[in-house]
Order: structure tokens, then C-alpha cells, then sequence
């Protein structure tokens, strides 16, 4: 059934079916899709209305799109081939293949569970991306095409949740003064394991956070600097970053901004790989990504131990 496009009739279906499962009594009649969203319709539908909808609708549909350790019918297929064609089927497979062949003669699942990562919401929401990532690498050839759409839903729902900036996001934004900006951009490059100096909130040089990372193979020196403006940054000011960049022979520059670019900003941006623009809309998701969904409450925390430069 496709709910005709019906985005709610479809989630109260998965409310009815899943919110209570021991009451048996409130359960759908009718046999419907709830592995992963139905129709593009439906899916567009709700992932604009994630953030406006309650906790509970939000798990109770990830729950269904996740799922404990399991056995699904292609694991049955797989086994058919590895027991007809030979064990190495699966030599890039070690530990799938020991479960599926413990699966034949006792209670081992093939498929772990990947529902744990629901722990991670709502502080983590880039983690638990990050784990339903690393599942879907591991078992995409082994799961049913309709799961494995199910955990790129789930991908996608956790990211329209806790991931897209919200008016709320924009205006705390905006909030900040020119100096708590630079703070909170030196805690997200701390956050990241950089080492992290502010310089004087006058006589800058053109930058208001030095960020350096060293590590086997690694040496990283960006030079950031913020700029908490209502119009959008023109290209002079890019142009300006890409002259300290060079003469102070950093690795790349970072140009921060609570606005948005120019398209001529942007166009110069794309064109040299030492530079990185950073608009509101983008370091909002930066800030839930690196420093939690909750940065907005916790931003005078968040700001302390950052050092500046004397």
C-alpha cells in the first residue's frame, strides 16, 4: 500500500504498528511499507517537516528503519550460493560469512543490529550518521535493497532533525557579537584537535583565529577569519585572506560569515584550493556536527579555554 502519497496517513500507520507493539489490538490491518520510506513523495514530505515534528514520531520511525540483529531472506541466498559455490564467495566477508554459517546450527544472526546507534540522539547526531555510514559500507551487498534504502533514510532523517539550521539556529547566529563569533569558531577548530590561538580583538592581521594540527603525515596551518555581517562578503574580502594566506605561508584560509557569499566570493573560493568559505548556513551545521545540537545553550562553555595570543 502507497498511502497515495498521503504522508500522514503513513506515519500514523507506523505509530499504530510500532509505538505500542505489545498491543496487538492497535496494529495496522493492512500490509504496509514501514522498512524505509515509501514513495519519493512522502520522503521529500516528512524530511521538511522533521525538525517541526515530535520525539516520538521521529525514533519510533528511525527504530523501524534500523533494526537488532536479524536474519533477512537474502541471507538465505547467500548461504544457498556459499554452500554450492565454496566458502571463498565471501573471503572479503570473514566475519559475515562465520555468522552466516553459525546462523545454520544455532541462534547467530547474520546481520548485527545497528539500532544502538539511536544512543547517539540527540547530542550526537554526526556519529550516528557516521555509524550507519561504516554499517552500510560493511553490509550494503548483503542486505535487502529495501534496507539498505531504509538506513539511507534514516541517514537522511537524523541529518533534516538535527543537522539543518532552523530559525532559532540563525538568530542565535546572530546573537553573538563579533568577538563570541571568533570564540566559537576557535572551539569548533578546537573540537577538531587543532591547537587554537584568538588573536587581539583589534590589530588582527587579517585573522582572528591561528589553527594548527600536526600529526603523522599531517601538518595543517589554516588562518580564519570571521566576519559577523547582515550583507553578504564580497570578493575583495576573499582576495584580501588569499594575500595573508601567501605571505604568511599558511596551508589555506578559512573566511567565516553569519551572511552568505557573493556569487563573485564564491567563484574565486572554488578557484583556489588554499581557500574555504564558510557561510551561516553551513557553520550552523558545522557547530551541531563538531560541538552538538545543543551548541546554542552551551556556548559560553564552550568558548572558555580558548587561549588568545598575547
Amino acid at each position: 500500500m502507497d498511502w497515495e502519497e498521503r504522508l500522514d496517513d503513513w506515519v500514523n500507520a507506523m505509530m499504530l504498528e510500532h509505538s505500542n507493539p505489545e498491543n496487538k489490538s492497535k496494529r495496522v490491518s493492512v500490509k504496509f511499507q514501514d522498512w524505509s520510506f515509501p514513495t519519493d513523495r512522502i520522503c521529500d514530505d516528512f524530511l521538511a517537516s522533521a525538525r517541526d515534528r515530535n520525539d516520538n514520531e521521529i525514533l519510533t520511525i528511525l527504530r523501524s528503519f534500523l533494526f537488532e540483529n536479524t536474519h533477512f531472506p537474502s541471507d538465505d541466498r547467500i548461504l544457498e550460493r556459499v554452500l554450492s559455490e565454496g566458502l571463498e564467495l565471501l573471503d572479503e566477508r570473514p566475519e559475515y560469512r562465520t555468522r552466516l554459517l553459525h546462523h545454520m546450527s544455532g541462534p547467530v544472526t547474520p546481520q548485527p543490529g545497528v539500532r544502538w546507534a539511536l544512543d547517539l540522539l540527540p547530542d550526537w547526531p554526526q556519529t550516528a550518521i557516521d555509524v550507519i555510514g561504516a554499517y552500510l559500507l560493511t553490509h550494503d551487498a548483503m542486505l535487502p535493497d529495501g534496507r539498505a534504502q531504509g538506513l539511507c533514510d534514516a541517514i537522511s532523517v537524523i541529518r533534516s532533525r538535527w543537522l539543518t539550521a532552523t530559525k532559532d539556529d540563525l538568530s542565535a547566529l546572530h546573537e553573538l557579537s563579533p568577538r563570541e563569533l571568533e570564540c566559537m569558531v576557535a572551539a569548533l577548530y578546537k573540537s577538531l584537535g587543532y591547537m587554537v590561538i584568538l588573536t587581539p580583538a583589534s590589530k588582527d592581521g587579517g585573522r582572528d583565529v591561528i589553527a594548527k594540527r600536526e600529526a603523522l603525515g599531517i601538518s595543517d596551518h589554516a588562518l580564519v577569519e570571521c566576519k559577523s555581517y547582515s550583507n553578504p562578503v564580497g570578493v575583495k574580502r576573499v582576495r584580501e585572506l588569499l594575500g595573508i594566506v601567501s605571505h604568511e605561508k599558511a596551508n589555506r584560509g578559512v573566511l567565516v560569515t553569519t551572511s552568505r557569499f557573493t556569487r563573485d566570493a564564491r567563484m574565486l573560493a572554488e578557484q583556489n584550493p588554499r581557500l574555504e568559505i564558510v557561510d551561516g548556513g553551513e557553520l550552523i551545521a558545522l557547530f551541531c556536527k563538531h560541538l552538538g545540537v545543543h551548541w546554542r545553550e552551551r556556548r559560553e562553555l564552550l568558548m572558555r579555554g580558548v587561549s588568545e595570543k598575547p
